[in-house]
């Protein structure tokens, strides 16, 4: 596979020009391993942007595809239309001139009188904004109309190609209706509809869809916006969007003008309860002086046969005995009315009592009710909002929050305000009393020869003139409220009407598409942030040593090649540096007197173990090392191949007793580098592994070699490596980016816990070096100043590629 690549003996010259006496020195030191070490992990920065490049293609497909969505949906969602209307509110300060009604709502409230319903729902109907038809079509439905129950959802019109039948289905195909071209059509459905027979055609397929009203007046305010600057404000601004300019601006004047009459008929309502209520009040105050009048009467009648009281004086006595009975007859008359008006008030309050509110029409019958400014102001407002209550209740329902508001306004008054006010004026009648009664009493031997009938006379005739005085102001109330009625006027107007619009609000076209190339881009990095994240392959160095516990051993670059399969001196340099810092850092992992012997091995197939044992065996040989290869993969063993050997005899020959020791050590045309090839094929040779030959050669191995690699199969292959790993009892994992997966390492890794089996580290395979994420691994090339030295070291001559699963 690309990648397990060994270089030929001229490369790895270079790679061993590492000289012997830098080893030694470094040996001198001791036995502890001198690892690679990752800088605390990769940089959340770096690892982000390797992910980016990772998935570069996958990014731009997403985006790509993002960009083409939002261009797509920019032609399936049409420009928005604005139509804009103002309304004139009349409010009580701008009122003046002749006798006119006071104003029918506050400012604050035209905005909520006007998305009522009843409001919307007239122009909904009137625009059958229900009904949703394709252009071509809508001259069909132009009588179209809906019943008092209906049925709402999609349907399809069909006309058979004669043009003389018609059916009607829903469209999952259920048939609902037939019937023949030119009757009515949808009865079933509640439909008010008969298009001409012309008018259908022959063959013709319509598709139209049918709400409720109620649904589309609730999306038709859903559009619609209304302003008004301030609570005292005259102008009403009101602005409704959709997609057609010439339909949101009749809509837009159908609400207005629907708005203006909904406001009408309810000012026009308000002042004819109020006008009914002022003539149910004058005919009580009607018949009030009729028997005021007539007690006045029938007392002068019974009176008219008994002689006056009249008697001739001397002239110096007249103006004494008019002034003395004057005062006399004004101060008893005055005791008796504030006296019965106080008891008839105790009377009215006491009787009020029981009910919880106070009858407002039995106050009007009291004269000193009627001399009290406070008193009779609230029962003025008190007719005034039983009035406006009759008017909205011929309009709403009681669960009107204008209904409800009023109701408790006026049960409010009555059972508080003009309880209080009444009350008040009792005691101001009693401290009345209480003087006028001191005064007759000082009065009351000149008093006693006025006759009694006198006083009675001018009581009767003073109710007769207050039972007049209330009529003649209740008789002009009345008709004040009838020439209001007759010139009534809304209290709003339309100033400015809707006109069609000509440009689009606002065009979503750009907008869509940056908010979809925007959205492709997050979802895009997104998507390779979460791949990442979930990727199971070895990527990242802290992956092996935070995740796995290994140490790092070393880095080997990507083997890139250029033309004619050579590669760049940049490239051979760093393999070149690759090898001699792994090979030092492994001399280093053992005691300066003591033998190097491992055993190299990869979670799976693939990644790269071959390549590091061959490179490291020579790498070690051309540095001084006399060095033993042993090929211990006996399932796929191909070291042979890469070294231009026999593959027999070889381990499993020697382990099964058919040859020796040293006809299986056989010498390869590298310096102080042997090799054991791996022999026969054989079913049996992972139990042969952990056989008594095995161990004698590997003692003869420890004691003959300075540097013993023994490449062993994968973990996932089967126990091989295990045996092989306790029997040289140290152990190099190689991982290779973007190929091994983590989980497998993780469970053969604690395999070897148990085992007694020292893992000396972990080598990163195929990293390239150029990414990013494993920028502090990369290797600058140094050359060499000499005249005649080469810049670089040499290319590899030769460029062996092992098997796939190597």
């Amino acid at each position: 596979m690309a990648g397990n690549l060994i270089p030929s003996e001229g490369h790895m010259r270079d790679i061993g020009s590492v000289g012997s006496v830098a080893v030694d020195q470094y040996r001198s030191i001791g036995p502890e391993p001198q690892p690679i070490r990752s800088g605390g992990g990769t940089p959340i920065v770096t690892r982000i942007v390797a992910a980016f490049r990772r998935y570069k293609w996958l990014i731009g497909v997403v985006v790509i595809l993002g960009s083409a969505a939002s261009v797509t949906a920019t032609r399936f969602i049409p420009p928005k239309y604005n139509a804009t209307a103002t309304v004139y509110v009349e409010t009580s300060d701008s009122r003046g001139g002749p006798i006119r009604s006071d104003e029918l709502l506050k400012s604050n409230s035209w905005i909520a009188l006007l998305r009522s319903f009843a409001v919307v729902d007239p122009v909904v109907r009137g625009n059958r904004l229900f009904l949703h038809t394709p252009p071509a079509d809508s001259a069909l439905f132009t009588d179209f109309d809906l019943a008092d129950r209906f049925g709402t959802g999609s349907f399809k019109l069909t006309v058979d190609p004669a043009g003389t039948h018609y059916s009607l289905e829903s469209r999952r195909g259920i048939a609902a209706e037939s019937g023949q071209a030119g009757d009515s059509i949808g009865r079933k459905f509640g439909f008010r509809w008969l298009p001409p027979r012309a008018a259908l055609g022959a063959g013709r397929t319509v598709s139209f869809d049918v709400a409720s009203p109620r649904d589309a007046s609730v999306d038709l305010l859903g559009r619609l916006r209304a302003n008004m600057p301030d609570d005292k404000g005259n102008f009403l601004g009101l602005v409704l969007a959709g997609d057609d300019p010439e339909q949101v601006a009749k809509e837009l004047n159908g609400l207005v003008e629907q708005f203006v009459k909904v406001a009408a008929d309810l000012k026009k309502s308000r002042l004819t309860e109020l006008r009914l209520d002022l003539e149910g009040q004058l005919a009580k105050a009607d018949s009030s002086v009729r028997t005021s009048e007539g007690g006045l009467e029938s007392f002068r009648v019974q009176t008219i046969t008994e002689p006056r009281e009249d008697v001739v004086i001397a002239p110096g006595l007249a103006q004494t005995q008019v002034t003395v009975m004057g005062n006399y007859l004004g101060l008893r008359q005055s005791l008796d009315n504030i006296r019965a008006d106080r008891r008839a008030i105790e009377e009215v309050l006491h009787e009020s009592g029981a009910q919880g509110v106070v009858s407002i029409d039995a106050f009007h019958t009291i004269n000193a009710v009627r001399n009290a400014p406070e008193l009779v102001s609230i029962l003025g407002e008190v007719a005034k909002a039983e009035a406006e209550l009759r008017a909205l209740r011929n309009r709403y329902t009681d669960d009107y929050k204008g209904v409800k508001d009023l109701v408790a306004a006026l049960t409010a008054m009555k059972s508080a305000t003009v309880p209080q006010a009444a009350n008040r004026l009792v005691t101001r009648l009693k401290v009345q009393e209480a003087n006028i009664e001191g005064q007759i009493s000082s009065q009351g031997r000149e008093m006693r020869q006025i006759p009694i009938r006198s006083l009675t006379e001018s009581r009767l005739r003073r109710d007769a003139d207050a039972a007049v005085g209330l009529y003649r102001n209740l008789q002009g109330r009345h008709e004040e409220a009838k020439l209001a009625e007759l010139s009534a006027t809304p209290d709003i107007r339309i100033l400015d009407r809707a006109a069609v619009p000509t440009k689009p609000e606002s065009d979503t076209a750009p907008r869509i598409i940056f908010i979809g190339v925007a959205a492709s881009i997050g979802l895009a990095l997104a998507l390779a942030l979460l791949l990442d994240r979930l990727d199971r392959r070895f990527r990242y160095p802290e992956q092996a040593s935070d995740d796995l516990g290994l140490t790092i051993l070393g880095v080997v670059p990507v083997i890139r090649r250029q033309r004619q399969g050579l590669m760049s001196p940049g490239d051979t340099a760093q393999i070149v540096e690759a090898f001699r810092a792994i090979r030092l850092n492994l001399a280093h992992s053992f005691g300066p007197d003591e033998p190097i012997i491992l055993t190299v091995s990869s979670p799976s197939p693939g990644d790269g173990k071959s390549l590091l044992s061959s490179n490291l065996a020579l790498s070690f040989a051309d540095t001084g090392y006399k060095t033993l290869l042993i090929d211990g993969d006996t399932r796929r063993g191909e070291m042979h191949r890469t070294f231009g050997l026999q593959r027999q005899p070889g381990l499993i020959d020697y382990l099964m007793g058919k040859t020796s020791i040293a006809s299986v050590i056989v010498p390869t045309q590298h310096a102080r580098l042997s090799l054991v090839s791996a022999g026969e094929r054989n079913s049996h040779a992972p139990e042969m592994l952990g056989s008594v030959r095995m161990k004698e050669l590997i003692t003869l191995a420890r004691a003959n070699y300075q540097v013993v690699i023994i490449d062993s199969p994968p973990f996932g292959a089967g126990v091989d490596p295990f045996v092989l790993g306790t029997m040289t009892g140290n152990v190099v994992v190689v991982l290779r980016a973007g190929e091994t997966d983590r989980r497998l390492a993780e469970a053969k890794l604690q395999m070897l816990d148990r085992l007694p089996t020292r893992v000396l580290g972990a080598v990163l395979n195929h990293i390239d070096v150029e990414g990013g994420t494993y920028k502090y691994y990369a290797y600058e090339y140094y050359g060499s100043e000499d005249s005649g030295a080469e810049e670089a070291p040499a290319p590899p001559a030769e460029i062996a590629e092992l098997p796939r699963g190597r």
